[in-house]
């Protein structure tokens, strides 16, 4: 009697150019990996001093034709050349096992392939970013970082039989539905990626008629400028409000009331535009903005810390009612480059000491990103006094700057007002300047 060792291997081809690509290639004979890995030289442990085995499409394309008689014993095979050719002959790519890095490895690799095309050392760009970076200026925390990478990835136990939901805490597997149910952040913000295997059909529906509908209410406008869709319709976002339609590309006047800041009929437009207030139907209660932002971390941050934040889930379903002004601020700022995939970064303090909070989120999407402590936590203080620690993180990260600071901890019902600036005619519309 004899063991064949097994190996599991899912392979994720870094590229330079496009998204990254992956196949779930199972488990294998441990033999066979090596042969593999050794000839498509695949990265099989994360690595400690920066990038090595950087290769052409050509390279790999050719190499793996050196398998082509064990395609019907491992068809998997067939599924890796598929991706392979979509890589170009003279595109640089890595080849790595995904089951062994983390998102944040194969994010800063791909990174690291990008400078390399600018004519920068790859290798100092990774070790930059897994190393000098975080030990610079977050010699404190573990930093998980969540992003599209052009496949499908999944948070929690791919086995329905023993998950538990991160909300409910029930471990009915009938309760767990299709494998994409649950956006770990929400598909209205670009998120197709990422899944929360945790979080059960009836918690997953309850958030998106919920809480989730204040943040979609609270961005309508800059959905709808930055020709999104909907999520149930399949079509454009149009955003109505009491005095307008805005559909991305025209705006329309809807309502006979004269709207403070448009120029009358027969008056000309001032050369430098002008700013008006444009009103949306659907009030938004802000404090569920702030339920849903910590929402993402939840469905995110590894299992094992969960234990630390039950209280704060129990806010996030309701449970917990706090005082006015009791919250913690939210950092918002609105002025970035635009991106179509939201991403999210979440620091975990390693120490006890609390002139820090114990968990941040960094979320950043569409030209938005929005920096926020996660209240209820455990390994903090109470939630009144993490104002101060947050403040010091916020200026430590980003010295440069200037952050609106937010107050959400409002449980009424507020009409939003998009302050938006229009140049040449009113058909032509430039990105909203803020929202209040």
């Amino acid at each position: 009697m004899y063991t064949i060792l097994t190996y599991f291997m899912n392979i994720v081809v870094v590229r330079t150019n496009e998204d990254c690509l992956k196949k779930e290639m199972g488990i294998l004979p441990d033999e066979f990996t090596k042969s593999l890995s050794q000839n498509l030289r695949i990265k099989s442990n994360p690595f400690s001093f920066g990038i090595s085995d950087i290769q052409k499409g050509i390279f790999a394309k050719n190499n793996i034709e050196l398998f082509k008689n064990d395609f019907e014993s491992y068809p998997q095979l067939m599924g890796l050349k598929q991706l392979l050719v979509k890589c170009g002959d003279e595109e640089n790519i890595v080849l790595i096992n995904g089951d062994k890095y983390s998102n944040y490895d194969i994010y800063i690799i791909n990174t690291a392939l990008h400078e390399y095309y600018k004519g920068y050392n790859p290798v100092e760009v990774y070790h930059y970013l897994k190393y000098s970076f975080p030990s610079t200026f977050f010699p404190r925390h573990n930093i998980y970082f969540y992003a599209d990478l052009g496949y499908d990835q999944f948070i929690g136990p791919t086995n329905g039989n023993i998950r538990k939901c991160r909300f409910c805490d029930s471990t009915d597997p009938h309760k767990f539905g299709k494998k994409k149910c649950s956006h770990a952040i929400s598909l209205f913000m670009g998120n197709t990626a990422l899944f929360c295997l945790e979080e059960c059909e009836e918690c997953n529906n309850r958030f998106g008629k919920g809480i989730e509908l204040d943040l979609a209410n609270y961005y309508e406008y800059y959905r709808a400028a930055e020709r999104r869709v909907s999520r149930t319709s399949k079509k454009q976002i149009i955003a109505k409000g009491f005095n307008y339609e805005y559909n991305g590309v025209g705006l329309k006047f809807t309502s006979f009331n004269p709207i403070a800041g448009v120029p009358k009929v027969g008056e000309s437009i001032p050369k430098d535009g002008f700013v008006i207030d444009l009103h949306n139907r659907k009030p938004v209660i802000l404090h569920n903005v702030y339920k849903i932002l910590v929402k993402y971390v939840i469905s995110c941050i590894p299992g094992d810390l969960l234990d630390y934040f039950s209280e704060t889930i129990k806010w996030i379903n309701g449970g917990k009612r706090p005082r006015k002004g009791s919250l913690p601020p939210v950092f918002r700022y609105e002025k970035l480059y635009n991106v179509e995939k939201p991403s999210l970064c979440i620091y975990i303090r390693k120490d006890d000491k609390m002139d820090l909070p114990f968990c941040v989120g960094e979320l950043r999407f569409m030209e938005f990103l929005y920096v926020y402590a996660i209240p209820y936590c455990k390994k903090d203080v109470m939630n009144e006094y993490l104002v101060r620690p947050l403040k010091s993180f916020v200026l430590q990260r980003f010295p440069q700057i200037d952050f609106t600071i937010e107050n959400f901890c409002d449980d009424e019902e507020k009409m939003i007002i998009n302050h938006v600036k229009i140049e040449g005619t009113p058909n032509t519309i430039l990105q909203p300047l803020q929202i209040t």
